[in-house]
Parts: structure tokens; C-alpha cells; sequence
């Protein structure tokens, strides 16, 4: 109960424009759970990534919900307690000690670390990841006990379900030696290695996977990569800063950037932070002869957190809290021990530490409940990010299109995104994204004049070649438009918005054939993409087939109720059907909305 307070503003928190759109608002794999969806979903790679349990996941959670936002946080949220109870039953396992278990336990569940692996719908890759990583050691541990054949195919086949959620749970083949030294089992015979084969063949698998799917979308250009030795001392500061926010969680954000460019000389106070990690392994070599306990939870710290040091550079930022989310177990274990083993040392001051350990407990659940609230929305986001870091121009990108998409505050909107522009001017999505927006304004030379410079920047870069497309037939120039569309659909011969956009073009042309071939298509790509439905339906009261354009418009509608278009022309299709009422219903409800056309219509027709 005590967790579910602290997390409670989640639960009313919308989805951001941080993945969550690509990973469930708009991904058409996850709609239903057709075997066709099922088989892509663990063929394919998807944006970059292979996390197919995960995309599963979200389509179960579609299933169940019909994609309402709150279930997927709740899922998420859920997850995160089962994760806390599978803690808890693997300290107790490990250390006979409930008390250590419960204080383990409570840190794990309610840490502010956590609020983005919990918070960010997108993130249920952590959260699942953990809970089969989890229930692999604990499995394992049974197998260590019971020396069962059983155990070790179980334990082996959660380790699998683990990194089909997200590939760091590789980190567990690492771990597993950890245990057996720790156990007393000999590492070098012949058994404990042959265990740990099958382990080590899925971790190499999944490894080559995991470039391979960052090398499909090119995940960092050569240009924006460290050299090396610039990747070992910010290595050494997120080691740092992963430590210091795990004991006190300050200045937390979505996006840490690195402090200097690919290139630019490091700054000298960031070679100091080279001295904690090597101090660390250090001090864990060193407690591998004396204190056993503290050997395995450092080293197990250690092997979870390394791979994620971007000592091979794939981001472009220096750290990330939902990193580290695995790892901190074993400094809250550490933590757990070193509070019991400071009251049974002391006694006389049991109370003492009690007060220490639950002052400390309470303020990590407060700053936990404060940090919720930044995952409210897109602009609640974005905001943090660019007050903590106004460095980042990705920031002010993401900062701008939540401002048009979200408040339609089109003046704030391109002040960001000319923030974003001026801190990077090569960065051709920030002209996309301007180029959209003054599109939306009326402003077509000046949207033509954003588009031409992303083209000039990145000319493989298909949504440009569409949004461009998309203007010139605002101008009224079909051919050019059409010219852009199929640029864009060679590019891209699965983006759904093309070929939403050509049969736009083809419908302004009275080609309705092939009008309703291109929604068609873009409807088959992304079954949700609601104004395929309102467009199909204009071409098919164009070719008077009334009757099917009332169904496009009542499932556009269906996905998207409050759509001022489509209620709009549901409501005077209405009229020409002779259905008065309900299409006085429609017009009313869109003038409410603002649609400019459907006042007059409601004067005419409604009263």
C-alpha cells in the first residue's frame, strides 16, 4: 500500500512523445493479437531494437484495456511490485535474514531512481527484463540447492524470456559464476561449466542481435561518437553518478547529455572520476578474501552496470536512471546489511539507526512522489529536462512539438524548436518539425524553405520528402506533392502517412481508384490511423457509396471520438442519409470542438 501511495500520481500521468508514441500509441503491431502481428512482432526488428516479449506485453495490455494509457502504467506499476517481492525472496534465500530482505525490499520499491522505469510506459522493457532476471536467479539458486536437472532448464528458460524483454539481462551469465563462487561450487570442473553453455550461447546470440538492430537505424553516426579514451573517463563519471543518485537521488533527468562534444577536450575535474570506479573494483577484489557478502553484491553491481558504461558508444547521452534499475539491488542489499549489522553491533543504539533508516526510507518516498509528477505529460517532461540541461537541443525539440501537439501554443512551440536549431543547426528533425507547424499556420514558403534544409541535410530522410509533399498540395501543387510521396515510399515503403497523404492528392485529382487504394494500404499498415478512415470516407461519398462511408466515419470516430472533422462529415452524411437527429448530434458536438464549418450547419439544419 505504502508503494502504491508513493507512485499513485502515475496512474493519471498521459503517454510522452518519448517513444511512447512509436512503442504503443501508434504501433500497429500491438492492436490485436493475431499470430501475423505475434510473428513479426519476433521476427522483426522494431525501431532499432528486438524486444519482442515486451511489444507482447503491450499488446495484451491493448487487448484487455483498448490502449487507455492508465493500464499500461499499471502494468508497469505492478510489474515494479512483483519485481520488490521477488527481491525480498532472493535476499532471504541468499542471506537467511528477513529483516535485511524487508530493508532491501522497501529501497528497491520505492527509490526515485525507479519512477522512470515505472513511470515511462515506454520503459516496461525494465520492468519485465527484471522480473524474469529475477525469477531466473531465484530458480537458479533452488537448482544450486537442489542440484535438479529441472532448476537449471527453468532458470535457463527465464533467462531467455528475459532478454527477449530487453538484452541487458545478458548481464546474468556474469552473475551466475558470482553465486556458484560464492556458494562454494568449483568454477573450472567440468559440471558448473557445462551449466553455464546454454547461458553463454543465448547472451552471445541475443548480443548479435542487439547490434545488429542498432546498426539497422544507424543509432549513432560516426561523427557523434566519443574516442575511446573520452569514453572511458565519462565511463568513469556515470559510474560515479550512478552511486551518489543511488544514495541521494538529486537533479534527476530524462536526458543526461554529455559534458563535452565528440572532439572537445575533457575537462579536468572528469578524470577524478576515473579514481571511484577504479576504488570499487578495488575494494571488491580486495572483499573477495574477506567479507564474501560484500563481494557479491559489489561485483553484481558492477557486471549489470558495465554494460551500460557506453564504453561502446550506441547513445547520446553519458546515463540514464532506468539503467540502473537491475543494479541497485545490489547496493540496497549492501545497504540493508550494513543498517542490521550496525544494531546487532550496537545495540544501545538500535533505535538510533531505525530513526537514521526510516528518515532515510521516508525522504527517498517523497523525492519519489515529487519525481512522478515530471512524467505527468510531453511538456511536464521536457520542461525538467531543458531547465536542468538547456544544453540539449533534442530537449528543446521534443519541448516544442509538445507545446503544438499538446496545447497548440504554435508561438511557444517554434520558439523551441529555433532553441533546438540554434544549438544544433544541422539537426534536420527540428526543421521537419518547425517546417509542420508552419505549415499549420499558413506560413507554406516558409515550410517549404524548413523542409528544402532537412532534404539538404539528410536526403535519405523519408518523412521530409512526405511533409514536403504534404505542403505542396496545401499550395495546391499535386504533381510536385506526388513527386514527394513516392520519394518518400521508396525510402519507406511501410510508412502508413504517405500513403494517407497520395490518396489525399489522388482524391484532390478524382482519381478515386487509386484513392482508395493508397488508404487501403495506409489503413493495413496502421489500422489505427483514424484519419485514413475520414478520408476513405470522403471518396467513397465522392462515389456514392453512402453506406460504407458511414462505417469509415464511425470508426474513425470509434478510435478517436473527439475528431471535429470526421464528426463533421459523419454528421451532414447524416443529413443526406435523412438520420436528422443523430447528425445534429455530430454537428453540435463538432462546433463545440471548433470546427469552423459546423456552426452554420447547426443554424441550417438544427434548429
Amino acid at each position: 500500500m505504502f508503494t502504491t501511495f508513493v507512485f499513485s500520481p502515475v496512474f493519471n500521468n498521459k503517454p510522452t512523445n518519448f517513444d511512447d508514441v512509436v512503442y504503443v500509441t501508434e504501433n500497429p503491431y500491438i492492436i490485436n493479437l493475431s499470430f501475423q502481428n505475434i510473428g513479426k512482432i519476433f521476427s522483426e526488428f522494431y525501431y532499432g531494437g528486438y524486444y519482442p516479449l515486451t511489444l507482447l506485453s503491450f499488446a495484451t495490455d491493448y487487448a484487455i484495456s483498448g490502449g487507455n494509457p492508465s493500464f499500461h502504467i499499471l502494468v508497469n506499476f505492478l510489474f515494479h511490485l512483483a519485481n520488490t517481492l521477488l527481491l525480498f525472496w532472493i535476499v532471504v534465500l541468499i542471506f537467511k535474514n528477513r529483516t535485511v530482505a524487508l530493508i532491501s525490499a522497501l529501497l528497491f520499491a520505492v527509490h526515485t531512481l525507479h519512477v522512470e522505469s515505472v513511470a515511462w510506459i515506454s520503459e516496461r522493457k525494465d520492468v519485465l527484463y527484471a522480473f524474469f532476471y529475477f525469477l531466473s536467479l531465484i530458480i537458479y539458486l533452488k537448482y544450486i540447492e537442489k542440484q535438479k536437472i529441472k532448476y537449471l532448464i527453468i532458470s535457463m528458460i527465464l533467462f531467455l524470456m528475459s532478454v527477449l524483454s530487453k538484452t541487458m539481462a545478458v548481464a546474468l551469465v556474469g552473475v551466475l559464476p558470482l553465486l556458484d563462487w560464492f556458494y562454494g561450487r568449483k568454477w573450472l570442473s567440468r559440471k558448473v561449466l557445462m551449466e553455464k553453455i546454454p547461458f553463454v550461447l543465448i547472451a552471445v546470440i541475443f548480443g548479435i542481435i542487439a547490434i545488429k538492430s542498432q546498426s539497422s537505424i544507424g543509432a549513432i553516426a560516426e561523427e557523434t561518437t566519443l574516442p575511446l579514451l573520452q569514453r572511458i573517463v565519462f565511463a568513469g563519471y556515470a559510474f560515479t553518478m550512478y552511486l551518489v543518485k543511488l544514495l541521494y537521488p538529486f537533479h534527476l533527468s530524462a536526458f543526461y547529455p554529455y559534458p563535452v562534444q565528440a572532439g572537445a577536450e575533457i575537462p579536468a575535474l572528469y578524470w577524478l572520476f576515473l579514481l571511484p570506479p577504479v576504488g570499487v573494483l578495488a575494494l571488491t577484489v580486495f572483499l573477495f578474501r574477506k567479507v564474501k557478502e560484500y563481494a557479491l553484491l559489489l561485483s553484481f553491481f558492477i557486471l549489470n552496470i558495465v554494460l551500460v558504461l557506453q564504453l561502446i558508444q550506441i547513445n547520446d547521452f553519458v546515463m540514464a536512471d532506468r539503467f540502473v534499475y537491475v543494479a541497485s539491488a545490489g547496493i540496497f542489499i549492501l545497504i540493508a546489511l550494513f543498517f542490521n549489522r550496525l544494531s546487532e553491533k550496537f545495540p544501545l543504539f538500535k533505535n538510533t539507526v531505525t530513526f537514521v533508516l526510516t528518515g532515510y526510507i521516508a525522504i527517498l518516498s517523497y523525492l519519489t512522489y515529487q519525481r512522478t509528477d515530471i512524467w505527468q505529460n510531453s511538456i511536464s517532461l521536457w520542461t525538467d529536462v531543458t531547465e536542468k540541461y538547456p544544453q540539449v537541443y533534442r530537449a528543446w525539440d521534443k519541448l516544442g512539438m509538445a507545446k503544438a501537439d499538446e496545447e497548440q501554443n504554435y508561438p511557444e512551440a517554434i520558439n523551441a524548436l529555433n532553441k533546438a536549431l540554434e544549438l544544433n543547426p544541422e539537426f534536420y528533425q527540428s526543421y521537419i518539425n518547425r517546417g509542420n507547424i508552419k505549415a499549420t499556420l499558413g506560413d507554406l514558403n516558409g515550410a517549404l524553405d524548413d523542409f528544402n534544409k532537412a532534404i539538404s541535410i539528410k536526403p535519405d530522410y523519408y518523412s521530409a520528402y512526405n511533409n514536403r509533399g504534404a505542403t505542396y498540395a496545401q499550395a495546391g501543387k499535386i504533381e510536385e506533392a506526388l513527386s514527394d510521396f513516392n520519394k518518400c515510399l521508396n525510402l519507406n515503403p511501410e510508412y502508413s502517412k504517405a500513403y494517407c497523404n497520395r490518396g489525399l492528392a489522388y482524391l484532390n485529382l478524382k482519381n478515386y481508384e487509386k484513392a482508395i487504394e493508397d488508404f487501403n494500404k495506409c489503413i493495413k499498415i496502421s489500422p489505427l490511423y483514424y484519419p485514413a478512415y475520414n478520408f476513405r470516407a470522403l471518396v467513397y461519398v465522392r462515389m456514392r457509396n453512402l453506406n460504407e462511408a458511414l462505417k469509415d466515419l464511425d470508426k474513425c470516430l470509434s478510435i478517436q471520438p473527439d475528431f471535429p472533422d470526421g464528426l463533421y462529415n459523419r454528421g451532414v452524411l447524416r443529413l443526406q442519409l435523412n438520420q436528422k437527429q443523430s447528425a445534429c448530434e455530430d454537428l453540435v458536438k463538432a462546433a463545440q470542438l471548433g470546427h469552423p464549418k459546423a456552426e452554420n450547419m447547426v443554424q441550417t439544419y438544427c434548429n
